[in-house]
Parts: C-alpha cells; structure tokens; sequence
C-alpha cells in the first residue's frame, strides 16, 4: 500500500470517527418515565398512632416514648408492646408508598372501585393531631394494585397490592410478643402432650400422654422420676385425662398485664441477676408444656409452651414471671399466678 493511499484511509478514519461523535453527542436523551408521585409523604417520626381495619378485623397501636427511644404498644390488650420482628419497618411503609399511577382527579361512583365498603382502612394520628385515613378498595383487572382513595381529597389512584397485603395482615395476624402465646399461639388443650414441674433444674412432678392405645392404654399418666428419653415421659400410674385437663387448661390463657422490665438488650450470660430482681432466677418454678400439631402433609410439629412465676408485686396484686422463656419480665394477676404454683403440689386426679 502507498504512503498516500495510507494518508487518504486514515483521514476517511478520522472524519467518520468525527461523525459518530457529534451523532451520538447530538441524539436526544430517551425519554424517563417520571417517578410516580406518593400516594401520601409522612414522615414516619411524626407517626404516633396507627389503627387498621381489614374486614371484621380491627387492631389499632399508640407509640411511647420511654428514655431515649420509643417503642409500640397496642391499645387492647393494654400494655402489651408489639413483636419488634413483625414491626420493623412497618411505620417506613406507613409513611407513604408510591401510587401506581393517578386514574382520576374526580370520581363520582366508589362503588365501582370497592372504595364505599373499603376492604382495608388505615387510619394515621400525627403528633401535631392532624389525621390521613386511607381506603383500599379492589384489586385493578391483572391483581397488581388496588384502588385507593385518601379521605379529604378527590383523586382515585392506584397503589401496590402487596403493600396492602403486609398491612392487612397486621390486622388479622396482630404482631403479638411471642411470648403472648395466649393469643400468638392460641395452643388448645387438645394438643397437650406433656407437663413438667421444675423447681429449680430438676423436676418434682412430670405427667404424659400415652397416645398408643396398644401399650398401657391412651390417656394421662403420670411419669417416674427422674425422667427418661421417652416424650411423651410416661409412667404406671394412670391419671383422669379430664382432670389433667381442667388443672391444665389455666395456663393456655395467662392474664398477662404488660412488661414489667425489657431484657431484650440483655445477653444470655448477664440474665440471671437481672431475672433474680424479680424471684425469677434459676430455682425459681418453672413449668413447660409439651404441644403437638398436625400439618395438612400429617407431619407432627412440637412447640414447648413455658412459664417462670416470682416474686409479688409491691401492691401484692401481681406477679412477675417469664413466658415463652423469653427476655422479657411481664407481669400477670396475682390469683392466677398463685393457682399455678399450686399445681406443683396439688393432689393428681387419679382414674378409676
């Protein structure tokens, strides 16, 4: 190849390089499809109390401040604070989710939205009084979004179905403190398999269910100390399944009146003094029971339902104990705290 030729080659080169250039400059910027505007913008600080409806369900909760930090309790039960696992970042999403898409500016029918009979309804209290209630209607034709509509404005918008699926559950699935287990669980006495007595780290009194109609026979027994590897523990001495119930029964539904002390900052190891504060340390009585369910596949699943009783309160109308071997100190009625204890040495009711 030439020199020249070469030269000429190497212009056509830089000249189309030149081209593309100022083409690629000059071409307009694709057009970005704005964000869509919030359904609402709160600032989730600024939330101090939250109430949803979603249909026969209704639950409602009211932020404390406590130190230097708040935290959130629903209003009934009374003082009883929210499970921090199922609420965190629910007061994020309350703050203001993003529409889909505004349909309308005005609309005269909210029956054709599901909008006159709202399937969901939030309602938000601000700390400077002001409220914004929010109404959920139907699902749009493809089931990605519902209908909303925000009271005291005018316009019929869209907003993510999944964002309203997470607070409607909170409505029918109340984010109770696992250790609630009264309304978390809601164990029935039915699925009671075992009880176990401890005072201190052994057991003084232990009873099962035999459920193997082949052996002994099906029903209550009570269980030789100390124990053995067999759950259900068992034993020779058979015991009235109806008694056992009625002893059992109280202790599915604790009268739990709120938090007495938080250990959840607490770890394992630093627990015991501050359980012992309350007669709540290692000796203290601690009953478990032993509960049994059955899934749709007919797989069995075991929960452990437990329970620590202390000391009284100062106005002795209390009494402090762990449920659920949790963190927690709650506080429980007094009566029903001392008809727990007395299952520890009550006579057994022994069958025919």
């Amino acid at each position: 190849m030439s020199l020249r030729l070469s030269l000429v080659l190497v212009a056509v080169f830089a000249v189309a390089a030149i081209v593309v250039a100022w083409r690629i400059r000059s071409a307009p910027e694709p057009e970005r499809e704005p964000l869509s505007p919030y359904f609402y913008n709160l600032d989730e600080a600024d939330i101090t109390n939250v109430s949803i409806s979603a249909g026969d369900n209704a639950v409602s909760w009211h932020k404390r401040r406590e130190g230097d930090r708040s935290r959130w309790y629903f209003d009934e039960p009374k003082d009883i604070p929210v499970d921090t696992a199922r609420w965190g970042g629910i007061t994020i999403l309350l703050g203001g989710p993003r529409t889909h898409r505004v349909l309308k500016q005005t609309f005269d029918d909210p029956s054709q939205y599901g909008l006159d009979d709202p399937g969901l309804v939030i309602r938000l209290t601000l700390r400077d009084g002001a409220t914004a209630t929010l109404n959920i209607g139907s699902l749009t034709p493809d089931g990605i979004n519902h209908y909303a509509h925000r009271t005291g404005t005018t316009q019929l918008q869209t907003v993510d179905a999944s964002w309203g699926r997470v607070l409607a559950r909170l409505a029918s699935e109340p984010p109770y403190p696992a250790w609630y287990y009264g309304k978390s669980m809601a164990p029935k006495i039915g699925e009671i398999r075992q009880a176990l007595f401890y005072r201190g780290f052994d057991p003084v009194r232990a009873f099962g269910y035999n459920a193997d109609p082949s052996e002994k026979g099906e029903g209550w027994y009570l269980c030789d100390l100390p124990l053995g590897a067999q759950e259900p523990c068992t034993g020779a001495t058979r015991l009235d399944t109806q008694g056992v119930q009625e002893m059992l029964a109280p202790i599915l539904e604790p009268p739990i009146n709120g938090v007495e002390a938080f250990g959840a900052g607490e770890v394992w190891a630093d627990l015991e003094p501050f359980f012992k504060k309350y007669g709540l340390g290692g000796d203290a009585p601690y009953l478990t029971l032993r509960r049994e369910t059955q899934t749709d596949r007919g797989v069995t699943e075991v929960w452990a339902v437990s329970i620590s009783l202390g000391n009284l309160t100062p106005d002795g109308s209390e009494m402090y104990a762990v449920t659920m071997d949790s963190k927690d100190v709650v506080k429980v009625d007094a009566e029903w705290g001392n008809s727990i204890l007395a299952l520890f040495d009550a006579d057994l009711p022994t069958a025919e």
